[in-house]
């Protein structure tokens, strides 16, 4: 067996099980999340294996972080739609702040042999995006309405700008 039909396998197995959560035409979206969660475990904790794309590496190191994140208080309020306008439209400046930070690292690294072959700027930037929301959210003089950043929006932009300087290849 190749390892492709392997993993097919697995992923149908993985389908058939979420599809025996749904009763009623109503979805248990907490037992789909297990079964995720439980999934994703033994896909990339329990494997011997080493990570064979840097797609893989980054899944299987950021796996459990990205799962908290997406099960967070303020991110459950965003996808219920109960997160007010201000409190979202606060979040939306400081993604912006972050993505800068990402976005000027990327194109002063681009050249560099460990990071120009994953640098797709048209596919990764999301800094013209969310400018976009800001206008929509705050109107066309946006700069001036968004409040200042929290201290640890600006110690997370600041640490990627210190990664992105120091740490040239």
């Amino acid at each position: 067996m190749t390892k492709k039909f392997v993993e097919d396998i697995e992923r149908e197995r993985f389908v058939v099980s979420i599809r025996e959560t749904k009763i009623n035409n109503d979805w248990n979206f907490k037992f789909v999340e297990e079964k995720l969660a439980v999934y994703l475990q033994e896909q990339y904790t329990m494997s011997s294996e080493e990570p064979q794309t840097l797609r893989d590496a980054l899944k299987m190191g950021v796996w459990k972080e990205h799962e908290e994140a997406e099960n967070g208080v303020f991110t459950q309020a965003i996808m219920k739609g109960t997160v007010s306008r201000e409190t979202y439209r606060q979040f939306l400046a400081e993604l912006r702040e972050i993505y800068m930070a990402i976005e000027e690292m990327a194109e002063l690294n681009k050249d560099k042999s460990c990071f120009g072959p994953i640098y797709f700027p048209t596919e990764m930037n999301r800094l013209k995006s969310l400018e976009e929301d800001l206008e929509f959210f705050y109107g066309p003089d946006w700069h001036e309405k968004v409040k200042p950043m929290t201290e640890s929006a600006k110690e997370y932009a600041a640490r990627i700008r210190d990664i992105g300087k120091r740490f040239q290849l």
